[in-house]
């Protein structure tokens, strides 16, 4: 699910910092933006590289929706690394590391750990 639109991909593609957005919505924020939609931090560039793996894994789940005939309309309930930097950086979450702390840093990894650990990407199927 592509974290600008909120929708399920079609057309996924990378950025220079390996986060994956939907095609059209990456490419109308890079026409004012040049940081991550995501983290707020700068791109090292505008390229946009083709997910084909993650297009791959949406086709193969597309089709065994459809041979059960279920069509999901997913909703994005969280979004775990966007709560993550707010969390850690709180008002500054506009720039990142303006503030970083050592205690920051560690709420930070406790709560990335944590995310990793347990099922932390949500979404619920209408």
């Amino acid at each position: 699910m592509c974290p600008i639109s909120h929708e399920m991909f079609e057309d996924p593609v990378s950025t220079s910092d390996g986060h994956t957005y939907e095609k059209k919505a990456i490419e109308a924020w890079l026409q004012n933006h040049s940081t991550s939609p995501v983290t707020g931090l700068p791109l090292a560039d505008k390229c946009l590289k083709p997910n084909f793996a993650l297009r791959m894994a949406l086709q193969s789940y597309k089709d065994v929706l459809s041979c059960l005939n279920i069509k999901p309309t997913p909703v994005l309930v969280s979004n775990p690394l966007r709560d993550l930097y707010k969390m850690a950086y709180g008002h500054q979450f506009g720039i990142p590391f303006a503030d970083v702390t050592n205690e920051k840093i560690e709420m930070f990894r406790i709560n990335a750990e944590n995310a990793l650990n347990s099922n932390s990407i949500s979404i619920k199927y209408c």
